[in-house]
């Protein structure tokens, strides 16, 4: 299907911090006419705010349509991709959101709070699509959009940013009933780097699960040696780093085999498998039926 792209200034990228969180937003913004996105996936959380017109989005096994002022939070590693509709019409802006710490400031320097902790926390629990409506959000999208047309404004599009973020924060909360205590000392009997470290860990095999060197990545992560990185990965998981990394990949594995038309040597190559034959064991002794098989269910 072919599209072509309306006259529309781009956003640019830009990194925003407060407190001991640091937030890149990767954007683009597009006004499209039959628009057709083959099925992908990223690493990131990609937000996208519907201008205005209609769009469907499938993500995972799931069609969400979208309407304008709605905003679709999708999470690391979800497969999606654009439905559309013949001379369906809209636009959108897009970000990949980036959450990281902020190494400018350190938390240990204040117990009492860590915006870090607090937004990671609520954006890591986030294991689907949701398609969510912030009237505060949306306002500040439009402004973004106005302030974009005007050079004069532009330095005050982080600001925006930073509130867009944090509607959606809330958003998510609020629908989920997230705990996400914003004292470090009260947040769980966990002390405050087990919860630093198990955040990190979660988000390291969520983005680097077919890495080949994952363990000496974690480690250097970590700040550990070998055998404290073993021992605290299973003390916070419940599992060895090898078995959460083989359970990320045939998890993904899945999701693949059901949602595209990847042969499956790809498939084992694109989740960390240098041999087919290890893929092919590995998925029978989880799934008790070969990829092929799987695939033709």
């Amino acid at each position: 299907m072919e599209y072509h792209v309306l006259p529309m200034q781009e956003l640019e990228n830009y990194t925003v911090t407060f407190g001991d969180l640091e937030i890149q937003f990767l954007s683009s913004m597009k006004a499209l006419v039959n628009d057709y996105s083959d099925i992908h996936y990223h690493t990131c959380f990609e937000i996208q705010y519907m201008i205005d017109g209609s769009n469907s989005i499938e993500a995972g096994d799931t069609v969400y349509p979208m309407f304008g002022g709605d905003i679709l939070c999708i999470p690391p590693n979800t497969l999606h991709r654009n439905l559309i509709t013949e001379n369906e019409q809209f636009r959108r802006i897009c970000f990949s959101v980036i959450i990281g710490r902020n190494t400018a400031v350190s938390s240990e320097n204040n117990e009492q709070f860590s915006e870090y902790l607090y937004y990671s926390r609520i954006f890591a629990s986030v294991q689907r699509t949701q398609c969510i409506q912030n009237a505060f959000a949306a306002q500040h999208f439009q402004t973004l959009l106005r302030w974009n047309e005007q050079p004069e404004w532009k330095h005050r599009i982080p600001t925006l940013l930073s509130l867009i973020f944090c509607e959606i924060a809330d958003t998510i909360q609020q629908n989920h009933i997230i705990y996400a205590s914003a004292s470090l000392k009260e947040a769980d009997q966990l002390s405050i780097t087990d919860q630093k470290r198990k955040y990190l860990i979660e988000q390291f095999i969520s983005l680097h699960y077919n890495s080949s060197t994952a363990t000496d990545d974690l480690m250097q992560l970590l700040h550990l040696s070998r055998r404290q990185t073993d021992r605290v990965v299973r003390m916070l998981m419940g599992e060895s780093l090898s078995v959460l990394l083989i359970q990320q990949r045939m998890r993904t594995a899945q999701i693949l085999l059901r949602n595209t038309n990847m042969q499956i040597s790809e498939i084992a190559h694109e989740i960390g498998y240098t041999s087919y034959v290890g893929f092919y064991s590995t998925f029978r002794s989880y799934f008790g039926c070969s990829p092929d098989e799987y695939r033709q269910q």
